[in-house]
């Protein structure tokens, strides 16, 4: 793989008594970073400051990023803590990988906590900081915090895909199949820029519409009949098509079923 390239190349600057630099070592720990191999990057660190040099924001965020992928949050935050008392100045990159790791260790308290100390510093927070407060929030099912962070992000730029079915799992995992339908509906009438042929949003959908037709709201039309809709729209998968045949048979609307084939 690409890492192990980069760190034999580091290797070798040492062998021929070349000089390493903090570029040189940022570079191969954001090749760690890749790779997902957050011990290796951790030793790089300890071998750059071994050296005599001096970590820079670069370092510290492509470091905590690979702390995050290795679900390492308890670490990536104590190494978000260092890059400040080292009298460095974090952007917006290491709030967001920051917050993207304490997702990745279900802290949705902390990605929501690290999201307002960015506003409030005013660091101009981006698509990619949502969508880790989000999916920090979707991986625990917080849906209501989840569908408040997709409507403050509406209110100031354009959600991708990545928003929608972080937004959408949140809400399908815990029934709450309405909100489901009003985020996918936005998706259908074009105004999200984003493609409804994306097969995740498609299975999330309809497995929450057949969820839906197992409660109080079994007979509401609504729920059989949307599913209906997204069908009849030929672009689900298999997973997708089989949940609307059970939403229909749930709402015991036999004659539903051969609008699907």
């Amino acid at each position: 793989g690409q890492w192990q390239r980069a760190l034999w190349l580091l290797a070798r600057i040492g062998h021929v008594r070349l000089h390493r630099d903090v570029i040189t070592c940022t570079a191969a720990i954001s090749a760690c970073d890749r790779g997902e191999e957050w011990e290796l990057a951790l030793c790089i660190l300890e071998d750059l400051y071994s050296d005599g040099l001096q970590a820079n924001v670069v370092t510290f965020n492509s470091t905590i990023s690979a702390l995050g992928k290795g679900r390492e949050w308890q670490l990536a935050l104590a190494f978000f803590d260092a890059l400040q008392r080292h009298a460095m100045q974090a952007d917006i990159v290491t709030y967001n990988v920051t917050m993207s790791a304490c997702g990745a260790g279900e802290q949705w308290q902390i990605a929501l906590q690290l999201l307002a100390e960015a506003e409030a510093a005013s660091h101009q927070t981006n698509l990619v900081s949502y969508n880790a407060a989000i999916s920090a929030c979707e991986k625990v099912g917080r849906w209501s915090y989840a569908v408040f962070l997709f409507s403050s992000l509406c209110k100031a730029m354009q959600p991708d895909v990545i928003t929608y079915n972080a937004a959408l799992s949140a809400c399908g995992s815990t029934d709450h199949w309405q909100h489901v339908l009003q985020l996918f509906s936005n998706v259908q009438v074009g105004r999200a820029g984003v493609q409804t042929q994306d097969l995740v949003a498609y299975q999330v959908v309809s497995t929450a519409l057949s969820r839906g037709c197992l409660g109080s709201v079994f007979l509401d039309p609504t729920s059989w009949g949307s599913c209906l809709f997204l069908q009849a729209l030929g672009q689900a998968s298999v997973i997708s098509f089989a949940n609307a045949l059970s939403a229909c048979g749930r709402a015991w609307r036999r004659d539903g079923h051969p609008k699907l084939l």
